[in-house]
């Protein structure tokens, strides 16, 4: 049982200490842990979403974990990676920034349509009309070859703005295909069936999604996505896991890890 989904406070959105995860991760038997914060990146600007992790802040996440790394050793594999969009502008810095700080892996989450600006839309709000570039956001991201998977890809159902019909449908196949022909797991998201259940209203995980991923032969990954120490039960990963197995889905518990050195020089080369 392993989880590499975990925020900190350094996002501004999530709580607990970076030992307090560690420590119920234990608690709860998970054999990994991979902290995965929200991407700092090195903006020219100062972003109007204040939603992620500093440049200056990532010194002291690394230096955290590692030292938590020392202090556990033997009771749980602690991993160092980063929860990035697909900002086309900055996706070679992302790259540089993988190899130099030697990150274990990045996970690709899809929030916005567009940079960190006023811009921006929300993923989880969007018009129906709106889906067909989230989902070509989507494949991009993947395609880049640098992400280990691709977080609650159903996060447009979120707002409940349209329901489920054949052309939403015929939209999230093309997610899946890809997903599929690049051969990276799609994550069930723990912490959006948590909400699901709190507010009575099914966003995602949203079933008719996991139906499609289903028949298209999708793998699937449980990422709790934990904004707080809380979040790192046992009872939810296994109903994560109840909900896959019951649609045949093959579940995938240990990470995919990428060489972030090999794609920087095949890319120089």
């Amino acid at each position: 049982m392993n989880n590499y989904h975990t925020h900190t406070w350094r996002c501004r959105h999530a709580a607990g200490t970076d030992e307090d995860y560690v420590c119920m991760a234990i608690d709860e038997g998970f054999k990994k842990l991979g902290f995965s914060d929200h991407t700092c990146w090195n903006y020219r600007y100062t972003p109007f979403q204040q939603v992620r992790m500093e440049l200056k802040d990532f010194s002291g996440y690394k230096r955290s974990i590692e030292e938590l790394q020392k202090r556990f050793e033997g009771q749980i594999e602690l991993l160092i990676g980063l929860e990035a969009e697909y900002f086309p502008d900055h996706m070679d810095w992302l790259l540089d920034f993988a190899v130099e700080q030697d990150l274990d892996y990045l996970i690709f989450g899809n929030h916005f349509l567009g940079d960190d600006d006023l811009n921006s839309i929300w993923s989880g709000e969007i018009s129906k009309t709106q889906l067909s570039a989230y989902v070509d956001r989507c494949i991009e991201g993947m395609e880049l070859g640098i992400f280990s998977y691709l977080c609650h890809p159903d996060l447009p159902m979120f707002s409940g703005r349209f329901e489920w019909d054949e052309e939403v449908e015929k939209e999230f196949e093309r997610l899946c295909l890809a997903a599929k022909r690049l051969n990276i797991p799609l994550e069930y998201n723990g912490n959006g069936l948590l909400r699901n259940f709190e507010m009575n209203h099914e966003g995602y995980p949203h079933h008719k999604f996991w139906q499609l991923a289903s028949r298209m032969n999708n793998k699937a990954i449980i990422g709790l996505d934990a904004h707080s120490p809380a979040n790192l039960h046992r009872d939810l990963y296994e109903k994560c896991q109840s909900n896959l197995q019951e649609l045949g889905i093959e579940i995938i518990d240990d990470l995919p890890l990428i060489d972030f050195q090999a794609i920087k020089a095949k890319r120089a080369g």
